[in-house]
C-alpha cells in the first residue's frame, strides 16, 4: 500500500485541490487497479521556510543531548522530531493528537506535505507504533523509510539514536 494524492478541479471556480488516499494495487488480466483503502485528507503544501536546530528548538542543551536523547522515550523522541519539522515549515492551525495519531483541520482528517512526504494520520500512527524488524538492517531501512513517507529529515545522531530505541523495544 502506498500513498496516492489525486488532483480534484472544482468545477464551478476551476480551482483545483489535493487530496491523500491509502490504496493498494491488485493485479488482473488487464493490468494493475488501485482500490482506495482510506481517506487520508485535504493536503496542504508547506515549504521549508527556516532552518532550526533539533536540540535548541528541543531545549536540550548541546552538552547534555546524549544524555537527553538516551532518556527520551521513543515516542516521545517521534513526537519532538515531527514538532521541529513542523517548526521548520511553518505548519499551524492543525490539532494533533500525539496519543492516537490523529491529524485533523477543522475536524476532518488533513494530510500535511513536507519535503519528500506526507504527514498524516496514516504516516504519523506508523512512526508511533513502529516495531522493530528481524534484522537490524531491515529495522533501519524500515525506520528511515517510515520518516521520509512522513516528510521528516531526521538528523544522522538523532536516527541513530531512534533506531538504538526501536531495536531496544524488540
Amino acid at each position: 500500500m502506498y500513498i496516492r494524492k489525486k488532483a480534484i478541479r472544482n468545477r464551478k471556480t476551476g480551482k483545483v485541490y489535493h487530496y491523500a488516499y491509502m490504496v493498494q494495487n491488485t493485479w488482473r488480466k488487464k493490468g494493475a487497479r488501485q482500490k482506495v483503502k482510506h481517506y487520508l485528507g485535504k493536503v496542504y503544501p508547506f515549504p521549508l521556510v527556516q532552518e532550526l536546530d533539533f536540540f535548541m528548538h528541543a531545549k536540550i542543551a548541546l552538552d547534555q543531548k546524549e544524555e537527553a536523547q538516551k532518556s527520551l522515550g521513543f515516542k516521545t523522541l517521534i513526537q519532538k522530531l515531527c514538532e521541529w519539522e513542523l517548526a521548520k515549515h511553518g505548519v499551524e492551525g492543525f490539532e494533533i493528537d500525539w496519543v492516537s495519531g490523529r491529524i485533523l483541520k477543522e475536524g476532518k482528517p488533513a494530510s500535511i506535505e513536507m519535503n519528500e512526504g506526507m504527514l498524516n494520520s496514516f504516516t504519523l500512527r506508523r512512526l508511533l507504533t513502529f516495531k522493530a524488524k528481524i534484522s537490524e538492517e531491515e529495522t533501519g531501512y524500515a525506520l528511515a523509510k517510515a520518516f521520509v513517507e512522513a516528510g521528516v529529515k531526521v538528523p544522522q545522531e538523532v536516527f541513530i539514536a531512534g533506531f538504538g530505541k526501536a531495536v531496544e523495544q524488540r
